[in-house]
Formats: structure tokens, sequence, C-alpha cells
């Protein structure tokens, strides 16, 4: 997974081996060659929506969504709802 800016931040600051993520975004296939000259071929995702679902495992994170939102949600695309600051209609 390659995320940037705000995503890639709060991802470096809570991403951890076995945490449960959700990923949203572009897959890509990047070929290159080592420092022995070897081809490589290696898969990303480009993330545009990443979601923290649940704590590590052995931590109760069972894999759906934590009550209460456990660590923070980075959602990066438009969702349609109103901007940050605007007022909610009702």
């Amino acid at each position: 997974m390659v995320a940037w800016g705000k995503t890639g931040e709060l991802c470096a600051q809570y991403l951890s081996k076995g945490r449960t993520v959700y990923v949203e975004g572009r897959i890509q296939t990047r070929d290159w060659e080592d420092k022995d000259g070897n081809k490589r071929q290696t898969t990303e995702i480009n993330a545009q929506t990443v979601q923290f679902l649940g704590g590590p495992r052995g931590e109760g994170g069972g894999g759906g969504p934590s009550p209460g939102g456990e660590g923070p949600s980075q959602d990066t695309g438009s969702s349609g709802g109103p901007a940050p600051g605007d007022d909610i209609p009702f």
C-alpha cells in the first residue's frame, strides 16, 4: 500500500502489522531492478481511502468496526456531505 499526504502521515503513525484496515484505491504494478541487476516487479495499492477498523491481533480487534471508533479514520474521497466548517442542515 502506498499513501501520500495526510493519509500517509496517519498510516505511518497508526498502522502496524496485524492492524485491520479498509483500503480503497488504484492498483498499480511497477517493474524495477534491484542492486544486483535482477528484474523485479512490485504490485501496490495507491490508497485514496484508509479506514482503521480494529486493533492489532490479540487486543480484541475482531476485524469489524470497533465501537466508538478506535484510532483515526482517514477518508480522502469526496462523500458528498457538507464541507468541514459548514452548518449541518438540521
